[in-house]
């Protein structure tokens, strides 16, 4: 009887037979120079070679045992085992965002544009030449203001959003296609509202003859009427 290997995506190769039992009848043998295992996979030639498996899906396997000076050959797709596949799971990526995010959903916004870090951090995958980068995108989240996104917000290729107005809300998510050894990430969203940023009120009294009051904007001061 043998064992295959089994598991999930990790970049890395594994041999595809973990262990093999031989057995004469009854009698459980012990492998020596005696007997010589050969191994098939996905219908190639037999060889002494253990194969090797490294990215996700399924491969067939057969191995044969020669006994000197008979030859036993055992085809674990009929006998040994069913189905003789060695499987490869693909890989499930996690999304999330990085801790240099804003602590909050609400950002304040003065004259100037400001530059916030929101790239996202996976988990969960191994990372390689061909991986599906992560893919960020910002769209207006607002009822009322129906402005375009280009006049509001931007983000680059590698999680920079850039606010450019206040009084809007914004919605970052971050994705992650698959590929062939990896599932697509569930998409992460991040909501953001972009408040205008205020100055406090400085008031100067040079007349303390005369009263006067906060108007209802809190910035403007205003003379009482009696």
């Amino acid at each position: 009887s043998a064992a295959l290997y089994g598991g999930t995506y990790d970049g890395k190769d594994h041999n595809a037979v973990s262990s093999i039992r031989l057995k004469d009848g009854t009698d459980l043998l012990a492998s020596n120079t005696n007997y010589v295992v050969r191994y098939t996979m996905n219908g190639q030639d037999y060889g002494t070679t253990m194969p090797t498996v490294r990215n996700a899906g399924t491969y067939s396997i057969g191995i044969s045992v020669e006994n000197d000076p008979n030859f036993i050959r055992t085809d674990i797709a009929s006998e040994s085992l069913t189905p003789a596949e060695v499987v490869i799971s693909k890989a499930k990526p996690e999304l999330s965002w990085n801790s240099s995010i804003p602590d909050g959903d609400r950002i304040t916004l003065g004259g100037q544009s400001k530059t916030l870090d929101f790239h996202a951090v996976r988990s969960n995958a191994t990372t390689f030449d061909d991986y599906s980068p992560i893919t960020y995108t910002v769209s207006n989240d607002s009822i009322n203001d129906q402005s375009d996104i280009d006049d509001l917000a931007s983000i680059s290729s590698n999680g920079k959003l850039t606010l450019m107005k206040a009084g809007c809300n914004l919605l970052v998510t971050a994705a992650c296609k698959g590929d062939r050894n990896h599932e697509d990430a569930e998409t992460i969203l991040y909501g953001v509202t972009v408040a205008e940023e205020r100055a406090d009120a400085l008031l100067h009294f040079s007349d303390t003859t005369k009263s006067f009051a906060i108007g209802t904007s809190d910035v403007v001061s205003v003379e009482k009427t009696e």
